[in-house]
């Protein structure tokens, strides 16, 4: 998934992963730092093979819970089915370089949160 070619696909996403703090979300719930330091470390194949299943969990983690929150509610118990399929969306980011857009796309449509990310980042 990450692994095929150079690093830009992997360095993006874990700049993406960066940026989940802007959204409320913790970047080391997904490994962030651990997996900028493989990225630049030792690239064997067992090692390589590693950081590519690690990344291609971390990022389906993060888009489910940018799209849908940590916490279950009554609104959506714990173990829903959902309609969200984090895993097909990033599939399709990295088959049309759109990482960056599948996070934006991943994050709630609602204009209040939009509004809320807005008034935090000034």
């Amino acid at each position: 998934m990450f692994a095929a070619g150079e690093d830009t696909r992997a360095r993006q996403a874990l700049d993406l992963l960066g940026q989940a703090q802007l959204h409320g979300l913790d970047p080391e719930r997904y490994g962030r730092a651990e997996l900028a330091c493989r990225l630049d470390g030792p690239h064997d194949a067992a090692a390589r093979a590693a950081f590519d299943r690690d990344l291609g969990k971390a990022m389906p983690d993060y888009l489910t819970e940018l799209h849908a929150g940590r916490a279950a509610s009554a609104y959506r118990p714990a173990g829903a089915p959902s309609a969200f399929d984090a895993q097909a969306r990033l599939a399709e980011a990295l088959r049309t370089g759109r990482l960056a857009q599948a996070v934006d796309e991943a994050a709630p449509a609602i204009p209040l949160y939009r509004r809320v990310m807005a008034s935090l980042a000034e």
